[in-house]
């Protein structure tokens, strides 16, 4: 009797069926819409994972002058280490070469070579144009060649 109402009211059957589609496409909406937010969210997530410096070297970064922070990791070799990150980089963080280098090019104070040297070293994850983690690759880099300036083109004397 039902189906018999509805057809005789023809409108009433339209209606019904535009209101059932509705609260579908409504349903189907919202769960769009939830995995939407998880997957902005868990990428946000994942994103800041990667960028979030260390204590300590933000703390370096924005309260010493480029300076300061080679005096503070190079130690007695401070004057040396100076010296070839003036010539390489002008003590310019942001320093880059474009020149390609068996497919690298030159980044940061010490002007070291990304990726291919760069991945060498503890600071890999880290970007070669934050000036602490420059410092502390191009110190590492120093020391595991025996105190050596031989990975750059500007030597200290």
């Amino acid at each position: 009797m039902e189906v018999a109402s509805y057809l005789a009211e023809g409108n009433m059957l339209h209606i019904h069926q535009y209101n059932w589609s509705g609260v579908k496409a409504y349903s189907i909406a919202r769960l769009f819409v939830r995995i939407s937010i998880v997957g902005v969210l868990g990428l946000l997530y994942f994103a800041t994972m990667l960028s979030v410096p260390e204590p300590t070297a933000q703390a370096h970064q924005y309260s010493d002058s480029v300076t300061n922070m080679i005096e503070k990791v190079f130690g007695p070799y401070t004057a040396e280490a100076i010296h070839v990150a003036r010539c390489e980089s002008g003590l310019n963080a942001r320093a880059h070469n474009h020149v390609s280098v068996r497919g690298s090019h030159s980044a940061g104070v010490f002007q070291i070579l990304y990726p291919s040297t760069w991945r060498g070293t503890s600071q890999a994850r880290r970007s070669p144009y934050d000036a602490w983690t420059n410092i502390l690759a191009a110190h590492e880099i120093f020391v595991r060649d025996g105190h050596s300036w031989r990975e750059w083109v500007c030597k200290p004397w």
